[in-house]
């Protein structure tokens, strides 16, 4: 991996650079402060400013020392990934932690913390509030005893479903011999004959799941058309799940559309809702959610897309950035884990994984997760497919390169290029830029990623790639400079949406302007944010 070429090659948040062996006792604190933050690499062999000196004599007793050192003296203990890496021919160490999972990790016993590019010792009340969080978050409600509940509290209905797909799951015919109450206490829903709020959730009659659990509810509403504040339609559903599961998805299924498609990943046709990524979507909200804080499931749907909101934050250890990466953090251990063992749900966290795969397989584009003030988080999951073509780019470039995408991650990248032109995953950049899957144009802040010419030669898109691909900041300024020497004065909204599209950001408009007026050539009229305001071309421009 050419590392060195790459524009975040610098020390921040999540890289530091060594530049010899002898450092490695220090490299241990930084190590910890990235687990204990949003995750990090360090280089050995690299100075400083960056410049790469590489390492001499590395050999396999160099890596494993080095890993011994990391695991022997951190708590709980810290794996870290460690390779060599030869960019410019010049062997150099990466050690690479992953954000943990845990409330916090110390090297040598000290816990530490990344701020910006320096490693600082985290403080007593920072650690001391991560591990009451950590403690609360991990503590499982479902697996609690109800102890106003009682076996005749129980849906017949529920129980018969529960039994039946415990059987089916494990192609057991004599478990359906089995009573409920031997049912129940075989799940670990009932101990010692008291039942668990599991068991309420899953299987209590309706009047009871009002009566000791009225947040146990899923609200859904639909719009046909997103401009209207209104709903068309809602209905809600408080009542065992096991009993409306598949209603919940009957419901949202009569107003699906579908969209013919004759190539690519799929064969047949596309649907706005794909059962399997809204089943999951559902079922990771159902298992996810706080039931101790106020609030209902919301699913709300229209013909561009399904959204979903369920209460409770991210656990500890948990953020939009690593949530694809994150696999066994549960809220309600006992409710995932049995509806694992009668076949609803994977045990093991891809649920989410899939639904990110498909949407971004099937063209719609990239599902977003969104962690609310509120204290909600919601995904929403587009159900237009934007972009038929991207879905034969993705088969053509598999079969090409001879690539399986096992990560949703790397489906989210490629997106993320199409779209933006941009991204921060310099893992995944370095990785399709050797593939020749994507290119770089550009230099500095200027740089831009784009899929790569031959793609847009196949799909029949030169003009697209060559409008992409001109856009350099030398070239952003010129035609910035044209638009104004035509109109003689422009606002930000005329630069941003109307000249470049929704391209730049506004940081990246006042960067250009800023140049134009230190030449000579524009300056600024009124007052700031105002309507009168405007960019004009000087008279001697």
């Amino acid at each position: 991996m050419n590392v060195v070429h790459s524009p975040d090659w610098q020390e921040s948040e999540i890289i530091e650079f060594k530049e010899t062996l002898n450092e490695k006792r220090e490299a241990g604190d930084d190590l910890v402060a990235f687990a204990n933050k949003k995750g990090g690499s360090v280089y050995f062999g690299v100075k400083n400013n960056g410049d790469i000196i590489g390492l001499t004599g590395i050999s396999e007793k160099t890596l494993r020392d080095l890993s011994q050192l990391y695991t022997d003296n951190t708590e709980p203990k810290l794996y870290v990934e460690i390779t060599i890496e030869t960019p410019d021919s010049r062997p150099i160490i990466k050690v690479n932690a992953k954000q943990s999972s845990a409330p916090y990790h110390t090297f040598k016993n000290i816990p530490y913390i990344r701020v910006g590019s320096s490693t600082k010792k985290m403080a007593q009340e920072e650690y001391t509030k991560r591990l009451i969080e950590f403690q609360n978050d991990t503590y499982d409600f479902s697996a609690e005893i109800c102890k106003q509940l009682f076996f005749e509290d129980l849906d017949t209905t529920a129980l018969h479903a529960l039994r039946e797909r415990w059987a089916e799951k494990e192609g057991k015919k004599e478990y359906l011999q089995f009573s409920y109450q031997e049912i129940l206490q075989k799940l670990l829903l009932a101990r010692s004959d008291k039942l668990t709020y599991a068991a309420l959730i899953l299987c209590g009659k309706i009047e009871k799941i009002a009566e000791y659990l009225p947040e146990a509810e899923i609200r859904f509403g639909w719009r046909g058309n997103t401009s209207k504040l209104d709903f068309d339609f809602t209905k809600d559903w408080r009542a065992p799940f096991l009993n409306v599961y598949d209603e919940i998805w009957e419901t949202i299924n009569v107003r699906n559309t579908r969209f013919p498609l004759e190539q690519g990943f799929i064969e047949g046709d596309i649907w706005a809702f794909d059962q399997k990524s809204i089943r999951e979507a559902i079922l990771n909200a159902f298992v996810h959610r706080n039931y101790q804080e106020r609030g209902s499931i919301f699913i709300t749907a229209n013909p561009s897309s399904f959204n979903i909101k369920s209460p409770g934050k991210f656990l500890p250890g948990v953020s939009v950035q690593n949530i694809l990466d994150i696999q066994g953090k549960w809220r309600n251990r006992l409710l995932m884990e049995t509806l694992g063992k009668i076949g609803l749900v994977e045990r093991y966290g891809h649920g989410l994984d899939r639904i990110f795969r498909k949407s971004i397989e099937e063209g719609k584009g990239t599902p977003t997760i969104t962690e609310l003030p509120t204290g909600f988080v919601e995904l929403s999951i587009p159900a237009q497919v934007k972009d038929k073509k991207f879905i034969v780019f993705l088969e053509r470039i598999a079969k090409e390169k001879q690539i399986i995408f096992d990560f949703a991650k790397d489906l989210v990248f490629l997106d993320e290029i199409r779209e933006k032109q941009t991204s921060t995953d310099v893992e995944r950049r370095n990785k399709f830029l050797q593939l020749d899957i994507i290119e770089k144009t550009g230099k500095g802040r200027g740089t831009k990623y784009l899929l790569s010419h031959k793609i847009y030669n196949f799909l029949g898109e030169k003009a697209e790639y060559t409008r992409k691909k001109w856009l350099s900041k030398e070239e952003q300024k010129t035609i910035l400079w044209k638009f104004l020497k035509h109109h003689k004065k422009g606002r930000m909204i005329d630069f941003r949406e109307g000249l470049f599209e929704g391209k730049l950001s506004n940081q990246q408009i006042n960067l250009l302007l800023g140049e134009l007026r230190n030449e000579g050539r524009v300056y600024f009229e009124g007052p700031r944010r105002s309507s009168t305001a405007f960019w004009k071309v000087k008279d001697t421009a």
